[in-house]
């Protein structure tokens, strides 16, 4: 009898803490992906801002961007390879 009560129990606990589980991987996954949305629409809007401005001033943009399109670029490294980033006109040599 005190087995049964202690089984149950115990398979009760488990239920409960497989659905936590399972909840939070889920909210994890919907960040993830809600940053990862977030990201890509700012780099979009950044990349269409820099096509507003003239060559020199697209190049002092380059050099210093502001902190959240460089935060969206480290949260979104291949973003850059697949939209284009890397084909600025901008490199290490034009610095010097």
């Amino acid at each position: 009898m005190v087995l049964d009560v202690l089984m149950a129990v115990l398979m009760s606990v488990t239920v409960f803490a497989g659905t936590l589980l399972m909840l939070a991987a889920i909210f994890r996954w919907q960040v993830r992906r809600y940053n990862k949305t977030v990201a890509t629409d700012l780099l979009n809007d950044w990349k269409m801002q820099l096509e507003l401005l003239d060559t020199e001033g697209r190049k002092r943009a380059l050099l210093s961007p502001p902190p959240n399109v460089v935060a969206a670029m480290v949260s979104l490294p291949a973003a850059g390879l697949f939209n284009g980033w890397t084909d600025s006109p901008v490199s290490a040599f034009d610095s010097q």
